[in-house]
């Protein structure tokens, strides 16, 4: 099904949008999109792309990023063409999870039309195996956010995706943290994330705020930041994980296991120890299960709550805030 939808900057003159959902390969039928029920859908030339499969561990389902053009947005209806611009295989959960553009480029601007996009990390980084740090190796997708140009004509001088249909940000003085990486996927902005639900721009602060399903005990609120490893797998929250104890985090075990005492992780292509970087904001699964979408409140009609960033858990429908100011006073 869908997953999200976001609208490119410049919809108001081209019409395009974006959409996110998930395959199955094993399915009988074609990967190629029919048009039965939306005639308006021109296919003419619509083709797929090869999925970037992660090096390690079973590959079930497939994330598909969709780029729509509507040719008259002042109707109701669809009418226009599709491209595929990107296909992430994965194993079974945390699929490619949410899409959004800065609001606060601005034709011109380097970050200008680029694209944000939440990858999960196909519930590997709990599996015990191969799979387990596919979200602290940067030759992979999952476990990620990305950053692309949809419009390959945006910025020209920026690198072509290998299968044509993006560019990477790699020149300039805002380029991508791993374009020079050996080995590394260009197109990672940040890493080592298990379910990063949703996203959300705070356009006051220049701030892009990510919520990360957590597995058996934190919730997090991660205030994202170019190259910037936020540990999980091997963390989750302000703890160790120990994978091969049912995921269970270090004060989860039996006797509890102290935090080290000077944090770092080794990331295969980056010379020098990693420092991973911590939540701006957890809650326990004794509070809550599975962090939601949120926004800061920036409104009139409740003071009390400007500049209060409010998000909810999925499954027990309570609502939570925390101060932003505080939460970017942790970084």
């Amino acid at each position: 099904g869908i997953v999200p939808i976001a609208f490119d900057p410049g919809y108001a003159k081209n019409g395009k949008f974006y959409t996110v959902h998930v395959e199955k390969p094993a399915m009988d039928g074609s990967a190629a999109p029919m048009n039965t029920r939306l005639p308006a859908l021109n296919l003419s030339g619509y083709t797929t792309t090869t999925a970037v499969n992660p090096p390690a561990g079973p590959v079930h389902l497939e994330s598909v990023l969709v780029e729509w053009t509507d040719t008259d947005i002042r109707n109701s209806t669809f009418e226009g063409t599709a491209r595929e611009i990107l296909r992430v295989g994965f194993d079974r959960n945390h699929p490619m999870a949410d899409i959004v553009f800065n609001p606060l480029a601005q034709p011109g601007h380097d970050d200008y039309g680029n694209l944000y996009v939440s990858v999960g990390d196909g519930a590997q980084g709990e599996t015990p195996g191969p799979g387990h740090t596919l979200p602290q190796q940067l030759n992979t997708l999952v476990g990620k956010i990305l950053r692309i140009t949809p419009d390959i004509n945006l910025h020209p001088k920026d690198m072509l995706s290998s299968n044509g249909r993006y560019r990477i940000p790699s020149t300039g003085s805002d380029a991508n943290p791993f374009v020079t990486v050996a080995g590394a996927r260009g197109e990672i902005y940040a890493y080592g994330l298990r379910n990063p639900h949703r996203m959300t721009w705070d356009s006051i602060s220049k701030t892009l705020i990510v919520n990360d399903i957590g597995l058996h005990l934190w919730e997090e609120v991660d205030i994202v930041t170019k190259g910037a490893n936020y540990g999980y797998s091997e963390r989750e929250g302000h703890e160790q994980v120990f994978v091969n104890d049912a995921g269970k985090t270090g004060s989860l075990m039996s006797p509890a296991v102290a935090f080290p005492a000077r944090d770092l992780l080794h990331v295969d292509g980056i010379e020098e120890p990693v420092t991973p970087v911590y939540p701006a904001a957890v809650y326990s699964h004794q509070e809550g299960d599975s962090i939601g979408s949120g926004f800061v409140y920036r409104g009139k009609l409740m003071p009390q709550l400007r500049g209060k960033y409010i998000f909810n858990d999925i499954t027990t429908g309570r609502i939570f805030y925390a101060d932003l100011a505080e939460m970017l006073a942790t970084h």
